[in-house]
């Protein structure tokens, strides 16, 4: 059914007509939602819906809606997932940025800690080769880092988040040990390669306890090249490479193994200008992988997914200027919000993943896959 508003259809004074709009199903079996019996109050200056093009002031049924701590107004959820990784990059490509807007500041969390694998011609000379040696050999996949540090001296490097990885210093480094080689363009967890005498993949540690997968490759001077060590350059910058393609690598923490708590790659950045067509936010230089977390910081309570719209809300009034617009089964006229029962997922506006991902959101368990249950959605 598509409904064509204005003031009739509405009867609310004020309201423009612009065409039609189309009820979402957002439901997954009719009777089963719980509606909210009280008003709440949508915040008209906050809210947006970037996605709905050329009415951005005009929010569809189907946003996800989070409650701003300190007014306990609504807006729509302001939480997403990264699409792709950044390196002191400005371009934050996401997921979904509908429901962000320009002047906020964000935060970017992610589990993930990043090495930075500097490209030099003269890697050879400037370092020395790093060699694995695992601590128990046969009996665990668990091993250390060495090389024959020019300052003759026990050494280490750096993630971007600043733990430290320890090199030992051995001048028999390469006896017991095999060399280590970087694979740039390999999916992550199989950028690291070596000769493991286990036949297994290898685990180093930094002191934050996050592991590094060395990945177990019978020759991996094929696929990738020598790593080297340089102790003293800056200490995130002093595993180096020859790099095919002339520029500068990375590679990440295990996502299986080690302490998994998030980390704050970024916070109170200003987001300065919103593409909402590719998704791009535009923010101060930092650094993210794909698949972290960035979620609005300067309003507090905007990331956490709550109730969700079931009802066509207009903003701005008839002079362009935002309004608080009361949703609810006791609102006038009323506009229904859902606080329960099971939501299709492809029917929600705002990231489903990332609010799934957020286990203190109460819709966290409550949006299903229409998929799982042969069900075809209306639009």
């Amino acid at each position: 059914m598509t409904l064509t508003y204005g003031l009739d259809a509405t009867r609310l004074p004020g309201y423009s007509s612009r065409g039609s709009w189309t009820p979402r199903q957002i439901k997954w079996l009719p009777g089963q939602e719980v509606v909210c019996p009280e008003t709440v109050i949508i915040d008209g200056t906050n809210s947006i819906d970037g996605g709905n093009t050329g009415y951005t002031d005009e929010l569809r049924p189907g946003w996800m809606l989070a409650m701003i701590t300190s007014t306990k107004k609504f807006v729509p959820v302001k939480r997403t997932l990264t699409n792709g990784a950044g390196a002191s990059a400005t371009a934050l490509i996401v997921d979904n940025a509908a429901a962000f807007k320009t002047s906020e500041t964000i935060t970017i969390k992610g589990p993930r800690d990043i090495v930075k694998v500097t490209d030099s011609d003269t890697a050879a000379s400037t370092g020395v080769a790093l060699y694995l040696h695992m601590d128990e050999l046969g009996e665990n996949n668990f091993g250390h880092l060495e090389a024959v540090n020019a300052g003759n001296a026990d050494s280490s490097f750096t993630t971007i988040n600043g733990a430290v990885v320890k090199v030992e210093d051995d001048d028999a480094a390469a006896t017991g040990g095999v060399a280590i080689y970087f694979d740039e363009d390999a999916a992550e967890g199989s950028k690291l390669l070596a000769a493991v005498p286990t036949g297994k993949d290898a685990f180093i540690f930094d002191t934050a306890g996050r592991a590094i997968r060395i990945k177990y490759h019978a020759t991996p001077s094929t696929p990738g090249v020598l790593l080297y060590f340089d102790d003293d350059g800056a200490t995130n910058t002093r595993v180096l490479f020859v790099s095919p393609t002339n520029a500068d690598g990375r590679f990440l923490t295990d996502d299986v193994v080690g302490i998994q708590a998030n980390i704050t790659r970024s916070s109170a950045n200003t987001v300065t200008a919103i593409d909402y067509t590719t998704n791009t936010l535009t923010i101060t230089a930092a650094s993210w992988v794909d698949g972290d977390q960035v979620y609005c910081d300067s309003l507090a309570g905007s990331e956490t997914a709550r109730i969700v719209l079931d009802g066509f809300v207009k903003i701005n009034d008839a002079g362009g200027t935002a309004q608080d617009r009361a949703i609810g089964s006791s609102s006038v006229p009323p506009t229904p919000c859902l606080i329960g029962g099971f939501l299709i997922d492809s029917m929600l506006l705002g990231d489903v993943d990332a609010v799934q991902a957020d286990t203190s959101s109460p819709l966290f368990d409550k949006i299903v896959l229409d998929t799982d249950y042969g069900f075809t959605a209306g639009s």
